[in-house]
């Protein structure tokens, strides 16, 4: 087993070593698996092979070179892509909820607005029908 990790660090000796090992570890010490593994993160950026290292480790340890690719091909930056669109995305959500939110006050004020005025004409009536009564009472006597 040394001996093909010996063969997989001379193979790709401008793959760093310590890649290297977790690709070994993530294959279970498999030699063909993780020669595919590292012609993939032969291919990268440090970076990338960093992304990879993690998505590696997440999908049950085996990942298959064409949906890698597929996945990353539109980018170089997937983790700042992807960080970017989800920013953006929950910015947009915030707006969205600060526009319910505002519209739910305006609705709200102009509920208490509305039901104050209703309770001063209310008011008003009380007195006007009140002040009537009494005038009328004032003037029979």
């Amino acid at each position: 087993m040394a001996n093909q990790l010996q063969q997989l660090q001379e193979k790709f000796a401008t793959v760093e070593k310590e890649t290297i090992s977790k690709v070994w570890k993530i294959c279970k010490e498999n030699f063909d698996k993780a020669a595919k593994m590292l012609d993939l993160a032969k291919s990268t950026t440090s970076e990338g092979r960093k992304y990879f290292m993690e998505l590696s480790k997440q999908y049950s340890y085996e990942i298959e070179k064409a949906k890698f690719l597929e996945a990353s091909k539109n980018s170089n930056q997937i983790f700042d892509d992807t960080f970017t669109e989800l920013n953006n995305a929950y910015s947009a959500r915030d707006l969205n909820r600060l526009k319910v939110d505002e519209h739910t006050l305006h609705t709200k004020i102009e509920k208490q607005d509305k039901d104050k005025l209703k309770m001063t004409r209310e008011k008003l009536i009380e007195i006007c029908a009140t002040s009537n009564l009494n005038e009328l009472s004032v003037n029979k006597i």
